[in-house]
């Protein structure tokens, strides 16, 4: 989530961390310090609301989420695909890049996960990504220093999306 938090920063997004994650510390600090403190309104219901809320970290910019993160390094890959589900059925319309992040030696239950039939049904397949956690502190060192000069889309470099899985894996 820290380095969520730095690279959210890099790109000029504001940074949510999930509510239940607000008070944890990190680095002798508080992991939500300098995030937002509340969701921006998007006309959802408090339910809507409270749901997304959840997830580990999300970027916003200009008052609408633009990246959303969960982190599953030992916790159920499912959950966190369920609570991207959830953001994809409250709001149907909404321009969002999803990602996944694990530790590699967890990718194949990841993409396995997402290649499950309902979540291609809702098309979470198509909008989430698997980022590698080793890739993406790889890709701070790379542009920290570039702040306001790096968009979101830089995350494109690191993360895999489920087709290019299936595609290595044909004969």
């Amino acid at each position: 989530q820290s380095e969520l938090v730095t690279l959210g920063r890099i790109t000029g997004c504001s940074v949510w961390i999930a509510s239940n994650d607000q008070s944890r510390k990190y680095g002798g600090k508080n992991l939500a310090e300098d995030c937002l403190k509340k969701l921006p309104g998007m006309g959802l219901s408090d339910e809507a609301t409270r749901r997304i809320s959840l997830i580990d970290v999300i970027w916003i910019n200009q008052s609408a989420p633009v990246c959303a993160f969960e982190i599953e390094t030992s916790t159920s890959i499912y959950s966190g695909l369920l609570r991207m589900s959830d953001l994809l059925a409250v709001i149907p319309a909404l321009k969002i890049q999803i990602y996944i992040v694990a530790p590699r030696e967890r990718q194949t239950k990841v993409l396995a996960e997402l290649a499950r039939p309902t979540f291609r049904k809702i098309g979470l397949s198509e909008y989430c990504r698997y980022i590698p956690c080793e890739d993406l502190s790889e890709l701070i060192v790379r542009v920290k220093g570039f702040g306001g000069h790096i968009q979101p889309t830089i995350l494109d470099t690191v993360a895999i999306p489920l087709e290019d899985e299936e595609d290595q894996e044909s004969p």
